[in-house]
C-alpha cells in the first residue's frame, strides 16, 4: 500500500485530502441530523454489534453494512459502516476511512454505495 501512495502526485494527494474532508463532513452531518440510537462507539472494522434487543428478546447481533463512497474520478473511496436491527436500534461509525480505490475496492455482495 505505501508504494502506491508514494506514486500519487502532489495534486492527487491534495485532491484525496479534500475528498476525505468533504466525506467526513458529510458523515458528521448525517450523524447530527439522523443520530444512531446505539451510542457505545462503533469501529469501522466491526461486522456485528451485540445489543439487548427488545423485539427479539435478549442479546442479538446488529449487522453492520459497509457504505462505500467513490470520489468523482473513482480514484479514492470513503468507507463507513451503519446498521439497523428489527427493533429499530441503529448504529453508525463516527468516523470513516479514506482509501485508494485501486488498493481497497468495495466489498462484493450486499454493500451500500452512495
Amino acid at each position: 500500500m505505501p508504494e502506491l501512495r508514494q506514486k500519487l502526485s502532489p495534486e492527487e494527494k491534495v485532491a484525496g485530502r479534500k475528498f476525505r474532508d468533504e466525506q467526513q463532513a458529510y458523515l458528521d452531518r448525517l450523524n447530527e441530523t439522523d443520530p444512531p440510537t446505539y451510542d457505545e462507539g462503533v469501529d469501522t472494522l466491526q461486522r456485528y454489534i451485540r445489543h439487548e434487543c427488545a423485539k427479539q428478546g435478549g442479546r442479538k447481533a446488529l449487522s453492520m453494512q459497509e457504505v462505500y463512497i467513490f470520489s468523482d474520478d473513482k480514484k479514492f473511496g470513503f468507507i463507513f459502516k451503519e446498521g439497523k436491527c428489527r427493533c429499530g436500534e441503529t448504529a453508525r461509525t463516527a468516523t470513516g476511512r479514506f482509501v485508494i480505490a485501486s488498493e481497497r475496492p468495495p466489498l462484493e455482495g450486499r454493500v451500500a454505495r452512495r
